[in-house]
């Protein structure tokens, strides 16, 4: 029967012991180190989200630091009576006397097989229908002609009127359209030409439309001008800002306004290099 060392047992068994405390001890300690990292994490993470969603309604940031940033419009709940309030001075469409088309709706034939025709029958009810007509581009030729003196023999060339400059063109109205869709209702190139396409046939290219509204800016400086000066002669204007977007990045629209006249401008910055810059007429 083999020898059995109760020594050397025990002595595996503490070294094994000591070991197990030992590993024990270093995860405690990497566990203690993990909750304390964490708790740092939850902590910046906090305080970040507490900046990122800081504004003007929670902070005592200014409205203007908002930036571009568009809330859903909620649709709010109504009390009273829908519609037309009482007082209230509607706008209602009235029949006019004398109508661009007139349709007549004579009935066809009686029970008893008579055939009716205008001559048989008279108008007893009108029904009106404001409708736009079918949209077309008028196009308009100039002619130009060329006369030889008969008596020194000199040619004379019919002259065109101003703007007209080459063999074919937009005319004044529809730049004025183009311009006013893009600047005003904020439409871009693309989609005014959908819009031209569809409505005319003729779908409008951006540089026409690009040419167009830089011409009308060029025209609008001697207005600009005299804005600025009416601003500029008042005892009190306002100034404001607020945040845009020009090709992505945040720009501000900087506004000056008085009772009559309102003057504004885009710049980069918000405060006193935007206040300072030549656009701007507060330091004037």
């Amino acid at each position: 029967m083999p020898q059995v060392n109760f020594e050397e047992k025990n002595l595996d068994k503490d070294k094994i012991i000591s070991e197990l405390i030992i590993k024990v001890n270093k995860l405690t300690k990497r566990l203690d180190d993990a909750e304390k990292e964490i708790a740092e994490l939850k902590a910046e993470n906090t305080e970040l989200k507490a900046r990122l969603n800081s504004n003007s309604k929670n902070s005592n940031k200014p409205p203007s630091s908002d930036g571009y940033k568009k809330q859903p419009a909620l649709p709010k709940k109504k009390k009273g009576r829908q519609g037309g309030q009482k007082g209230h001075k509607g706008k209602t469409l009235h029949q006019i006397e004398n109508p661009d088309k007139i349709v007549g709706c004579i009935p066809e034939s009686c029970t008893c097989g008579h055939i009716f025709t205008e001559k048989n029958c008279r108008i007893t009810e009108k029904r009106q229908v404001f409708d736009l007509p079918q949209p077309k581009l008028e196009v308009t030729e100039y002619q130009i002609y060329t006369a030889t003196c008969p008596s020194c023999g000199q040619e004379q060339k019919g002259a065109v009127p101003e703007g007209i400059n080459s063999p074919v063109q937009y005319g004044n109205n529809i730049k004025a359209l183009t311009v006013l869709l893009n600047v005003h209702f904020k439409l871009p190139y693309k989609k005014i030409g959908l819009l031209f396409n569809d409505l005319f046939g003729y779908s409008i290219n951006g540089s026409t439309i690009f040419s167009s509204s830089k011409n009308c800016y060029n025209k609008l400086e001697e207005s600009e001008d005299i804005i600025k000066s009416k601003i500029i002669n008042q005892q009190v204007a306002h100034a404001d800002e607020t945040g845009l977007r020009v090709e992505g990045k945040l720009h501000w629209l900087h506004t000056i306004t008085t009772q009559l006249y309102t003057y504004l401008y885009v710049h980069k910055k918000r405060g006193t290099e935007a206040l300072q810059s030549e656009k701007s007429i507060l330091d004037k």
